[in-house]
């Protein structure tokens, strides 16, 4: 909600009018009905239909009814002005007691109205402009975290790649993308944002032609949906419990499959005996990854 407020003008002018609405009823006094309400609502709803209409129709009676909810309402919002004060004659106060006396505290907004044409602040003040740079500066957080589960994906990639080289990573530039990193970095919590910055830093000391190649694989990847990256990253937390001669004779098994044909590399795909042995989710990633070369 937050990440589109920052995109939506005219949804952030909505929530600020509804800023106001929330301000205006907070600072109010609540208005009790009448005794009588409940007893009148029943007996007008009790009357026949047909001499219900009737009366609907009778211009006099909605010129009256009209003039009994403005006066109702005029009566409550003199009521809630005049709880406020103490009950004097309005001639006999001194007219520099209305310019001094404080107004009533405004109970504050709910966080996610309290909009103005600022940044939005999801959990307090708005953030520094070093917090900005800190959170602009790191990789996107979605890739950062899926870098441990490129890499043990090994065995699944070609060993030696045809594909031209992705286009870099770049940091946010529009000003969707750099509210859209701003929202996340906010969202993200302390504790998510330190986990942040760890992968980020990992990433960054990774050597440069491999990080080359993790970009590459997450180009396939990136296109995955939710549920196939859950796949991968169970998948990836199975190839990590292989000892070293389980994974090097499974990784020749299965970049042996990249010279068949499609309809083929799937079938084997599933007979291998490591294989059996996944779930349905992770055999369906592992498949469309071997696929997407």
């Amino acid at each position: 909600m937050v990440a589109h407020l920052q995109e939506c003008g005219e949804c952030r002018s909505l929530a600020r009018a509804l800023s106001e609405v929330e301000k205006l009823f907070a600072s109010a006094e609540r208005s009790d009905p009448p005794d009588d309400l409940e007893e009148r609502i029943r007996r007008r709803l009790a009357r026949p239909s047909g001499a219900l209409t009737g009366v609907l129709r009778d211009p006099r009676v909605l010129g009256a009814a009209a003039a009994v909810v403005i006066a109702i309402g005029v009566w409550l919002l003199l009521r809630s002005r005049g709880a406020e004060t103490p009950a004097a004659p309005a001639v006999s106060r001194p007219e520099i007691s209305r310019r001094t006396k404080p107004a009533p505290a405004e109970a504050p907004p709910p966080a996610i109205l309290a909009i103005r044409s600022a940044p939005i602040a999801v959990g307090g003040l708005p953030m520094s402009d070093a917090e900005k740079a800190q959170a602009l500066g790191v990789g996107p957080r979605e890739f950062v975290e899926f870098v441990p589960t490129l890499l043990a994906l090994d065995p699944l990639f070609p060993e030696a790649s045809s594909a031209a080289d992705p286009t870099p990573l770049r940091q946010p530039a529009s000003p969707e993308e750099v509210a859209q990193r701003l929202a996340a970095w906010e969202e993200a919590g302390p504790s998510g944002r330190e986990r942040w910055l760890q992968l980020d830093a990992t990433w960054g000391a990774i050597e440069v032609s491999r990080r080359r190649q993790i970009e590459r694989r997450w180009s396939v990847v990136a296109g995955f949906t939710p549920d196939e990256k859950a796949g991968l990253r169970r998948l990836a937390g199975r190839l990590t419990e292989l000892d070293e001669k389980r994974r090097a004779r499974l990784t020749a098994e299965i970049r042996a499959l990249d010279r068949l044909p499609e309809r083929e590399r799937r079938a084997r795909w599933r007979t291998l005996p490591y294989v059996r042995g996944l779930t349905g989710q992770e055999v369906a990633s592992g498949e469309k990854l071997l696929l997407s070369f």
